[in-house]
């Protein structure tokens, strides 16, 4: 019985992390509405390592758990390397200088998400 229960147990938490998607549980109670990282006069280019056009925006898919995040004060971009899909990608991510939201402690969630899409091609 023992064994039984213990192996409904780790299939329960495959099939969990198999459809699991990033948690921002400081950010809980904002809507789960796109995010828009956008480029105007007071922003720096800070879009995850992807060049994109001063008035254009990466919008992603609704499902993703994160505020909308609209930049009115200065943004600091921060670049790591990733070694996923076979190649080195310069990524980065956005962070506000006044902290609030607070995004540090979600980077390699935010990194994650955006190098799945970018494996896929999403991106």
């Amino acid at each position: 019985m023992a064994k039984v229960y213990r192996s409904m147990t780790v299939l329960i938490t495959l099939l969990h992390l198999a459809t699991a998607r990033p948690a921002f549980n400081d950010l809980r109670g904002t809507l789960p509405v796109n995010i828009d990282y956008c480029k105007k006069p007071l922003y720096q280019d800070c879009v995850f390592g992807i060049t994109r056009d001063a008035n254009d925006c990466i919008t992603l898919s609704d499902h993703y758990p994160l505020m909308s995040i609209k930049f009115s004060n200065k943004v600091q971009c921060q670049i790591f390397t990733d070694k996923k899909c076979g190649a080195d990608f310069s990524m980065r991510y956005v962070r506000l200088e006044e902290q609030i939201p607070d995004l540090t402690t979600h980077n390699e969630a935010i990194g994650g998400y955006f190098q799945s899409l970018r494996c896929a091609g999403e991106v």
